[in-house]
């Protein structure tokens, strides 16, 4: 039996369990008595990461809100997929969520065929959470002070510039294939195990750059560690207001962006997505968690899981084209 068809025959039990305790107990019931135990958030990626720093102070408050801890537990490998798939696999009770990103949700998708999960069916999306352009940055020691001095660099030495990335298949893989299709260059993809990896090589310059997320890179580009040169997002990020949006350098086509959210396993019961639901919302659109989110160069993106679903199908969609056109595979 093959690794997919395992999940969707324990889907299908979970689905079928999770209906029969609906059926004992009314949705007003399910509301009352969850949680009654603490409950375990996943985050896929490593400490320090992206998905980590924003996933720690929102589990913190969702806790609060919900009368029970939720406790952060990284599971990092795979550019995010063994995390995931430990999610797929838990049971369909509420206590095992994820805090689910871009590289494992709406990359990979693209770029794998033998993904041990289908992002569409075997989870169950609760509501996105923040939404945030992708940065390009480069080790200060590069000669290259904008995006038109590196890609002036980067064609007189191709396949010599190298551009880290916290893993195959990931967003920053899939933001580096875009750039390289919009500016005609030929960059040298480097990718680690980790996302923390892939910084730490950045800022000591053993590769020379990078794509990230703003909430990750925040600290290295306010302490002048890295040299950010432009970013996706429609207008310049009022966090960062003197880096340029890939509008500005004549690469509006340049428009990647980087999101996270809860999910649950499949077949979940709605009672229990309704009321994690109603908790990450209201936390989410607190004006605490408004402003810790805006101080990290995003913005909150706080809607309902059906979506939060449809935004993931459209966006898995976009990454396959992008990987199609440019025939790439996980080692280009």
């Amino acid at each position: 039996m093959n690794t997919r068809t395992f999940c969707s025959r324990r889907k299908f039990l979970q689905s079928a369990s999770g209906a029969i305790a609906a059926m004992s107990l009314s949705p007003s019931g399910f509301a009352a008595t969850y949680p009654s135990r603490p409950i375990k958030l996943i985050v896929p990626h490593g400490p320090g990461s992206g998905s980590d720093v924003r996933a720690r102070p929102i589990a913190e408050r969702l806790g609060q809100v919900l009368g029970q801890p939720v406790v952060v537990e990284n599971r990092a490998g795979g550019a995010g997929i063994v995390g995931t798939e430990s999610v797929v696999r838990a049971p369909a009770h509420g206590y095992t969520l994820l805090f689910g990103a871009v590289s494992e949700l709406g990359a990979a998708p693209a770029f794998r065929s033998d993904l041990p999960f289908d992002p569409l069916q075997d989870l169950q999306p609760i509501s996105q959470a923040a939404q945030g352009s992708t940065v390009l940055l480069v080790h200060p020691a590069l000669k290259a002070k904008n995006v038109f001095e590196l890609i002036a660099l980067c064609k007189a030495r191709p396949g010599t510039v190298t551009c880290a990335s916290g893993g195959a298949g990931s967003l920053a893989h899939l933001s580096l294939l875009d750039f390289r299709q919009l500016t005609g260059t030929d960059i040298l993809h480097v990718p680690y195990k980790a996302a923390g990896q892939a910084h730490s090589d950045v800022i000591a310059g053993h590769s020379d750059m990078i794509f990230d997320y703003f909430v990750s890179m925040a600290g290295f580009i306010r302490g002048s560690r890295l040299r950010p040169l432009m970013h996706s997002g429609k207008a310049r990020n009022p966090a960062f207001p003197d880096i340029p949006t890939s509008a500005e350098v004549g690469l509006s086509k340049f428009d990647l962006v980087a999101w996270n959210g809860l999910l649950a396993p499949a077949g979940t019961p709605r009672p229990i997505v309704d009321r994690l639901h109603a908790a990450f919302v209201k936390v989410m659109r607190s004006e605490e968690m408004k402003r810790i989110v805006a101080d990290s160069g995003s913005e909150v993106v706080a809607g309902t899981p059906e979506e939060f679903a449809q935004f993931i199908k459209d966006y898995i969609q976009k990454s396959r084209e992008l990987v199609r056109a440019t025939n790439a595979t996980l080692d280009g």
